[in-house]
């Protein structure tokens, strides 16, 4: 069963399941765009004195602001500390680096528990919300709130309309509670989002007819504009859609890392010596995320044990198919693909074990250095799908997941509560992290040289 049936993509209030225009739009930016804009350089303030300069997919300077201002909002910062944005490409003087060492007595040594799904859930949506719609928006709490709230209105709606039977639906949906709720918060999102692109659009206008140069703001706004070429769309849908898509799936994936990395704590100095290495040998270019393996063979690893179903790759045969070995796809069946390879002992031993290092370890095989890769793809590893239709959107969330872990394992020392790791929750196919997972974390106090 594809999104546009099980969420009813043709009913009012369901459009961000729809496909069409809408969806080829929506995937031409993000696989156009979002993929393709890798080069900007920016500043990010770290730790104390640690400046880095790095240059991810589409983490631009303003995203690596935001990146730095919603890590500090959501977890805190010590008393004492001071923060400021240095511009891209700006490298500070000894002098200037000395104002950066901390005052004495300034760093918070008390351990402090938190909820982490909630927190991360807000950081990516807030880290995610600079690129999808801009700075106009990504720290208005009304969009924040209901950019979050739709996807579970379409969860709940879907599922009580499930209940009746396929001929009720076109006429139950108009009176049904849950509908209703779900046509009201995506009417709210239009009313944000609209003014707000339309007084980009008229500046944009003006510009081309006085012969000046438009605005060019790294976001999804202009770029859905693009992509679009003159065809219609609907830019609140289209943001849902990108928010319902990329921010619960990546928020899930981070929440399963922390949880795996404090139950696991050997991995953090680690990783931490990776991130010093990288940026203190060769400094922060283009290639710098894509250096830091072991980060991205537990990122992966991590993926295997929280990829949030047991089965992927949902299909609807449009006609009839023989196998190989005789067996028939009816046209109009609905297909997905299971996930039992991703813990075969035979692909990956000890698969109930967490092995962050086992992806690196993949890796340093003769011949084996990209299979790996937590962007990559493959039969035996399919949390992104494969193929053409593979998720357009894994390598922004690849580079999001890891700036967001560098701020998090180099401002903070994390470990387990007293609580304990939770397991992940099954509902139906789906599976999910524990809402109500808490970690420990308190701010460093080694001094980070980069």
């Amino acid at each position: 069963m594809n999104a546009f049936q099980e969420f009813f993509g043709g009913y009012p209030g369901f459009e961000p399941f729809q496909g069409s225009t809408g969806l080829d739009i929506i995937v031409q930016t993000v696989r156009g765009r979002i993929t393709q804009s890798l080069s900007k350089t920016i500043a990010l303030v770290i730790h104390m004195d640690a400046v880095l300069t790095l240059t991810p997919d589409l983490i631009t300077e303003e995203l690596a602001d935001e990146t730095t201002r919603a890590v500090l909002d959501i977890f805190g910062e010590p008393e004492g500390m001071r923060l400021s944005s240095y511009r891209s490409q700006q490298i500070l003087a000894p002098q200037e680096r000395a104002r950066w060492k901390p005052l004495a007595n300034d760093t918070t040594t008390e351990w402090t528990e938190t909820l982490i799904k909630p927190n991360l859930r807000q950081l990516i949506a807030r880290v995610s919300s600079r690129v999808f719609i801009g700075p106009e928006l990504c720290k208005n709490q009304d969009w924040m709130d209901v950019s979050d709230q739709y996807a579970g209105d379409a969860f709940i709606a879907a599922r009580a309309l499930r209940q009746w039977a396929p001929f009720l639906r076109p006429l139950v949906h108009w009176v049904l509670p849950e509908c209703r709720q779900v046509r009201a918060t995506l009417n709210e999102a239009r009313r944000i989002i609209e003014p707000v692109v339309e007084k980009r659009r008229l500046r944009n206008r003006k510009a081309r007819e006085a012969g000046q140069t438009t605005s060019k703001i790294a976001d999804t706004i202009g770029w859905l504009d693009e992509a679009a070429n003159g065809r219609p769309y609907d830019v609140a849908v289209a943001q849902l859609g990108l928010s319902f898509a990329a921010i619960h799936t990546t928020s899930e994936l981070t929440t399963g890392l922390m949880n795996d990395l404090c139950a696991n704590p050997e991995y953090f100095e680690p990783l931490r010596q990776e991130i010093q290495s990288v940026v203190g040998s060769n400094g922060w270019r283009k290639s710098a995320l894509l250096e830091m393996r072991l980060l991205d063979s537990v990122m992966k690893e991590s993926q295997r044990h929280h990829f949030g179903g047991i089965a992927a790759m949902p299909r609807v045969a449009e006609k009839s198919v023989q196998l190989s070995d005789g067996t028939t796809i009816p046209k109009g069946a609905q297909l997905m693909v299971g996930l039992e390879r991703m813990q075969d002992p035979d692909i990956f031993p000890d698969p109930s074990e967490y092995h962050g290092r086992r992806f690196l370890e993949l890796r340093s095989q003769p011949g084996q250095e990209n299979r790996w890769q937590f962007v990559t793809t493959s039969p035996e590893h399919l949390a992104f799908g494969h193929g053409k239709h593979a998720c357009p959107g894994r390598f922004f969330a690849s580079n999001e997941i890891k700036v967001v872990m560098i701020l998090l394992l180099m401002k903070y020392e994390w470990k387990q509560s007293d609580k304990g790791k939770a397991e992940d929750q099954h509902i139906g196919q789906d599976v999910t992290t524990d809402p109500n997972t808490t970690v420990m974390y308190r701010t460093r106090r080694e001094k980070t040289e980069l």
